[in-house]
């Protein structure tokens, strides 16, 4: 069983172990991975995904930028 490419040292024997007892392995780590996870104060974990493609190209975005600085300094 590959796990992972170890290249710690200390993790050496964890490897070894893994290929040499799968079950007990997997045992171990079902125990040490939490059951169940939780975000700030045990709430709901905050995430934020972004499924929505760009509105606009990066050259857009650098000119509107560039654009807005100009603006702003104008103001001034």
């Amino acid at each position: 069983m590959r796990v992972a490419t170890v290249t710690d040292t200390r993790l050496l024997g964890v490897e070894k172990q893994a290929d040499a007892n799968p079950t007990a392995f997997l045992t171990l780590v079902g125990k040490i991975i939490p059951l169940q996870v939780t975000g700030k104060d045990g709430g709901p974990i905050q995430h934020q995904g972004i499924d929505v493609p760009a509105k606009e190209t990066r050259e857009e975005w650098l000119a509107r930028q560039a654009k807005e600085r100009e603006e702003k300094q104008s103001v001034h």
